[in-house]
């Protein structure tokens, strides 16, 4: 029986039939193994460029974005400064030299409208874009700051209670 096993397997190796399935399930299993590479090779061919593509397209979403947010010509509001600068200079909530520091301090000098808003006031209407926006924080700060009420009053008891410390961007008077 071992001998006709033996004969059976030397018959199926030497069989033209059988020689030829294997060259067909090794070339089969060659020609899936190139195709494969060059599928990987092709789609990192293709795929190529797009990440550059997609970042510059983000780009400009993100700057038609910002242009909604915070256009260019800014936001007018209906109303204007009038003597509020001067008054509160005049109450002691703003001290001129040390808003000063502050606004030098955050890398915004004041411009000499800014100046003139301060110490002239101005019935011009209020523009906020992204050349005032630092002035026009600390300015409303104070303002808000000198009707006692809110928020401004809230973070006051923060800051005596000493639960908040004093921020250098007008955490209260800057008279003081």
């Amino acid at each position: 029986m071992a001998e006709q096993v033996d004969e059976m397997t030397e018959e199926s190796t030497n069989d033209p039939a059988s020689i030829n399935k294997r060259i067909r399930l090794i070339a089969g299993f060659v020609i899936t193994i190139v195709v494969t590479f060059f599928l990987g090779f092709g789609g990192g061919y293709l795929k190529w460029g797009q990440d550059e593509m997609g970042e510059l397209k983000q780009q400009k979403e993100m700057s038609e974005l910002y242009e909604q947010i915070n256009p260019t010509d800014g936001y007018t509001l209906p109303v204007s400064y009038e003597d509020l600068g001067p008054q509160l200079m005049a109450a002691g909530v703003i001290d001129y030299d040390a808003f000063m520091s502050v606004m030098t301090a955050g890398g915004d000098a004041l411009s000499d409208h800014q100046v003139d808003i301060l110490k002239k006031g101005s019935k011009e209407q209020i523009v906020i874009n992204a050349e005032n926006a630092h002035f026009l924080l600390n300015f409303f700060w104070a303002a808000e700051y000198s009707s006692g009420s809110g928020f401004a009053a809230i973070h006051q008891t923060l800051q005596t209670s000493g639960l908040l410390p004093q921020a250098p961007t007008q955490g209260g008077s800057c008279a003081n």
